[in-house]
């Protein structure tokens, strides 16, 4: 029996002392930017009026980091991932945070404040992680590809600049704000700010010079030193600093916070709440969106393929572990999973420790945090905020249309003005609307063509051909394509109104509109084939259906096939047929019929042969070669697999060529009407016999034997030379048309 410790080393993917130790390393310099990341994040949600709270801040957010880092090792598709509270979901939160203590400014005590932002929270992480999770147990997380890039761009776009609004609150202590702002304001802060964005600038040269992964530890760690050093220099105490909000205040200690014992809620304000709750769509939204993405990004890099319904599952248990922990939202984080991986983590074992290190550093109490400068958090959020900026609003020109950039500019600054879900409504209904727009502006007539130069697989006579090709324009097939709704379909209805109007040769008496290549179609769309029906009824034209899929014919009017409306000739405008041949040949039958050239008695066979073979001597001494065969309708001529030894001609009635595919249904190859020829290659290849062929009603055919053939040459060889002509003349017919439909299905 295997040893236990040795399966579960296997699995840890530690091979050796020196893996163990590479992990060790790995999982400490990820320890010491997610704590680093946590407690700007708690001081982003917890400044300001909110500073009392900021204990509970860095415990949600310790708590939060380190389920996510040891959840996430262990359970995510992905290879060495971390996570924790996100610097996108963090922005959403803060906004959150602060609308909700402007709105009990004058209700609530500070104390009740902070407590109702933790209760807000904590719900929050709650309900972000049922959504999650449902997502992917419905097994729908692949669909969240389908937002449109635009809507998830100024979403981004405006956490970065909530970022940056929050950094100048953690620097300064003074919220920022766009209408209030003012240059008086922040005088007396000034070097705060020029600390912080000196800060802010050291981390964005040092990451365009090194991407190493310790950079960032040795800045943050370096900008304290450096802030305590000049503090020292200029003999102003810590306690003096924290009044002058150059260090963070000494907060309790890090206690975590409950829904069920830290508020009272029966004196709580529950509508002026709800008011500010509707931000909570926004952190779903956005946390979904970042899942997305990061998983994503970690695909690329890794060259892997991501569960995306499994990593949503996995960050929706850790939400809910973490909400009912008193934790704020944690997700997958793609930057923090790339520090993992450049600082040498090779297993799981180094995401564990990481989160570990979180949990020791909750349950040691966060008495360290009231030596941390603001400016160095303050610059960390704003190196944050302004990377999400960069990516966001500046380099995503390059990927976008000015259209979609617009939209972008236009959602990032409707979210900042007005509130995420504003944005997200003029986001989702402008897309949409773009998106429309777009697509009808894509050909749903993938081709057009008229009867001379496509048609049906019947083969007919010279005769029924030259009527079929002086009427060629009297039948057009449109072939349409993609997802018929009100746009494309009233684009198509336009273009077939100009081509009927501006025909100029003969008039069309058939349009056929081939389904295959439609996907759906919208019940927008229905009232655009109801006016095609009724200007087909008004211009004598009839309508084809062919290829309808079920659910496009669910989508036609029901009485779209009915007589309700007859044509000139008291028909039916629309017909249906099963396939695009069908239609076709329904189209030619009509077409001939009005020409007279169906009826083709027995007796003008001999006439057919005269003018192929150059008179009537020929024709006789051919005939009297020939063996007349009368078919009864479903009467086998051919069986497939039997040998080619005959050469057959169809002096009356119809044939059809079936391919047999072995317990399916046969399939139409062709079908041969009167003064056509069949056989003839198999008979020339002496080939067996490829497919059935059977009368599909009563049919007379002449047939010429191979030895009949064989003394044909020898005692007439002029006839037989004057038939192989004949011969040719068919099969280089034959090549024409079907030569002259590769070049029109090339148009």
């Amino acid at each position: 029996m295997p040893n236990p410790s040795a399966r579960l080393i296997r699995r840890s993917g530690i091979r050796s002392a020196h893996d163990l130790i590479r992990n060790i390393l790995s999982g400490s310099v990820l320890g010491i930017v997610t704590v680093t990341y946590s407690v700007s994040f708690a001081a982003l949600l917890f400044s300001g009026p909110l500073t009392d709270g900021l204990g509970f801040g860095v415990a949600a957010m310790l708590v939060s980091a380190g389920l996510t880092a040891i959840v996430l090792s262990m359970g995510s598709s992905l290879r060495m991932v971390t996570g924790g509270p996100d610097t996108p979901v963090m922005a959403v939160m803060s906004a959150m945070a602060l609308g909700i203590s402007t709105a009990f400014a004058d209700v609530a005590t500070p104390d009740q404040i902070v407590q109702i932002v933790l209760f807000a929270g904590v719900s929050c992480t709650l309900l972000t992680g049922l959504i999650l999770y449902a997502i992917g147990a419905l097994r729908v997380g692949a669909w969240m590809r389908f937002i449109p890039y635009p809507v998830v761009a100024g979403f981004l776009a405006a956490s970065g600049w909530f970022l940056c609004a929050g950094a100048v609150g953690v620097a300064t202590g003074i919220h920022f704000d766009l209408e209030t702002a003012s240059v008086a304001a922040y005088q007396d802060r000034s070097g705060h700010l020029l600390a912080t964005l000196a800060f802010c600038g050291a981390v964005l040269v040092a990451n365009r010079l090194s991407g190493h992964y310790s950079v960032l530890p040795i800045l943050i760690i370096g900008g304290s030193l450096l802030i305590h050093a000049v503090l020292a220099a200029l003999g102003i105490s810590a306690e003096a600093a924290r009044a002058d909000g150059w260090l963070l205040p000494v907060s309790r200690s890090a206690v975590l916070w409950h829904p069920w014992t830290g508020l009272e809620y029966g004196s709580l304000d529950w509508p002026l709440l709800l008011t500010h709750m509707g931000e909570v769509g926004a952190v779903i939204g956005v946390t979904a969106l970042t899942i997305l993405l990061n998983a994503t990004g970690l695909e690329v890099m890794q060259g892997t393929n991501a569960d995306l319904d499994r990593e949503f599952r996995t960050n929706g248990l850790i939400n809910v572990l973490g909400g009912l922990a008193g934790g704020m939202v944690g997700n997958l984080s793609l930057n923090r999973s790339l520090i993992q991986v450049r600082a040498g983590a090779t297993s799981p074992v180094s995401g564990i420790i990481a989160g570990t290190l979180c949990m020791v550093l909750l349950a040691a109490g966060n008495g360290v945090t009231g030596l941390i400068p603001s400016s160095v958090l303050g610059g960390l959020l704003l190196y944050m905020g302004i990377s999400i900026l960069l990516r966001w609003v500046v380099r995503v020109r390059r990927r976008l249309t000015w259209t979609d950039y617009g939209l972008v500019l236009a959602i990032f600054v409707l979210i900042v003005q007005r509130g995420y879900l504003e944005g997200a409504g003029l986001g989702l209904v402008a897309a949409c609307l773009f998106f429309a727009f777009n697509y009808s502006r894509i050909r749903v007539i993938r081709r057009s063509l008229n009867r001379g130069e496509y048609g049906s697989y019947v083969e007919r006579s010279s005769e029924e051909l030259a009527v079929l090709s002086e009427q060629g324009d009297a039948i057009r097939i449109l072939w349409l394509q993609g997802y018929l709704f009100f746009g494309s379909a009233n684009a198509m209805l336009q273009g077939i109104r100009e081509m009927v109007l501006t025909n100029a040769g003969v008039p069309v008496r058939w349009l056929v509109l081939d389904f295959r290549h439609v996907s759906g179609i919208d019940c927008s769309a229905t009232y655009s084939f109801t006016r095609l029906r009724q200007f087909a009824a008004q211009h004598g034209v009839r309508l084809a259906f062919s290829s309808l899929s079920l659910s496009v014919l669910r989508g036609l009017d029901n009485d779209m096939f009915s007589s309700t409306m007859p044509d000139s000739r008291g028909g039916p405008v629309c017909r249906q047929f099963p396939n695009l041949d069908a239609a076709l040949e329904a189209c030619e039958e009509d077409i001939l019929a009005r020409g007279g050239a169906l009826q083709r008695p027995d007796q003008n066979f001999q006439g057919w042969l005269e003018r192929h073979l150059g008179g009537p001597e020929s024709t006789r001494v051919l005939m009297s070669y020939l063996n007349r065969i009368k078919l009864a309708s479903g009467e086998a001529l051919y069986k497939q697999g039997s040998p080619s030894d005959t050469i057959d001609m169809v002096a009356s009635g119809r044939v059809s060529v079936l391919l047999n595919l072995g317990g399916k249904a046969p399939v139409r190859l062709r079908s041969m009407t009167d003064h056509t020829v069949l056989g003839e290659m198999g008979f020339y290849r002496q080939a067996i016999r490829a497919a059935d062929v059977v009368a599909d009603q009563e049919t007379v055919v002449y047939r010429l034997h191979r030895d009949a053939y064989e003394r044909l040459s020898r005692e007439a060889p002029d006839t037989c030379q004057a038939f192989q002509s004949m011969i040719i003349h068919v099969l280089s017919e034959r090549l024409s048309f079907a030569n002259n439909e590769i070049v029109a299905l090339q148009k």
